[in-house]
């Protein structure tokens, strides 16, 4: 994408993204609940960028779309943990999501602050104030938090991360509680992560780099174990990669999912039709759970990773 513009090139964006944000929602009648699952926005700092422009219609789209309950997101929600990125962030959230529930989780980009000189300790103050902002109170970078009754669980790494995340003993453990306090509800439960454990959405030891590292295996038995007993499915989503491929819809048991999703800023690369703002929609509708991708920048799906449970 192109560097340095200015207002003016970018007003039109704004406005017709504004304008789409407030028009009617598109009719989703009959949806009991209604999710929507995004990584690797990256946002910028700069306002006028052309990649601006991209997360400005993607979340406009996403508000015109329907009448969704949440929007969760799966890691580098920032390009790099800066200041100036958040605050950006915080004003397209207000632009064009509204009131919308938002939940964010950290991935490796966030844990920076700066790439060339990173600041863990700053990275993490920031990231927990935005959780803030979106209505979250924690001290940790993982967290529990309920929509409509619906059970979210956020990873998170507990210190700087280029790519494979640090998760303590402490994390699982509370993973493992998480997940048992969850299922109680007998509603599906979703659980997000920037990388996918290794083994998963294709992710071989070659391309290790993308996964969960050395805690993989961990988390695996432990999500296994707690879908083994469960009444309803379990749904991981992750992001890091930024490709979408069949192999990043997994079912890994009767109750376990694993969908990696496509960068919501740049698309996915192996799908010639996954472009920018694509996302994961998750309706609930009486008995039925239902998963597609889905381009909110030209609200349409994209055929071949639907999930219906």
């Amino acid at each position: 994408m192109s560097g340095k513009r200015t207002l003016r090139e970018s007003l039109p964006t704004m406005a017709s993204s504004l304008v789409l944000s407030r028009l009617p929602r598109r009719s989703a009648d009959g949806d009991d609940f209604r999710a929507v699952f995004a990584a690797d926005l990256h946002t910028d700092a700069d306002p006028f960028r052309d990649r601006t422009d991209v997360l400005r219609r993607a979340l406009a789209g996403i508000r015109r779309d329907g009448n969704t309950d949440v929007l969760a997101l799966c890691g580098d929600i920032t390009n790099c943990g800066d200041e100036k990125e958040y605050a950006l962030l915080r004003r397209l959230k207000k632009a064009y999501l509204g009131d919308l529930r938002v939940l964010p989780q950290m991935g490796n980009h966030d844990s920076w602050h700066h790439s060339d000189d990173p600041n863990y300790l700053l990275a993490e103050r920031l990231f927990q104030r935005f959780c803030r902002d979106c209505g979250l109170v924690t001290e940790k970078n993982y967290y529990y938090a309920t929509v409509k009754g619906f059970p979210f669980i956020v990873t998170g790494t507990e210190a700087l991360c280029h790519n494979k995340p640090t998760i303590t003993e402490a994390q699982l453990d509370w993973l493992d509680k998480a997940l048992a306090k969850a299922l109680r509800t007998g509603k599906p439960v979703f659980v997000l992560s920037h990388q996918p454990p290794e083994g998963r959405n294709g992710v071989t030891p070659e391309y290790h780099e993308a996964g969960m590292g050395e805690r993989s295996a961990a988390v695996d038995a432990l999500l296994l174990r707690h879908a083994a007993t469960a009444k309803a499915p379990i749904l991981f989503f992750s992001g890091h990669i930024h490709w979408l491929l069949p192999c990043c819809v997994e079912q890994a048991h009767e109750n376990l999912y694993y969908i990696n999703l496509p960068s919501f800023e740049y698309g996915g690369k192996g799908d010639p039709g996954c472009g920018p703002g694509t996302a994961a929609l998750v309706t609930v509708n009486g008995g039925k759970l239902t998963v597609t991708m889905r381009d909110f920048i030209n609200g349409k799906d994209i055929p071949g990773y639907e999930i219906k449970v």
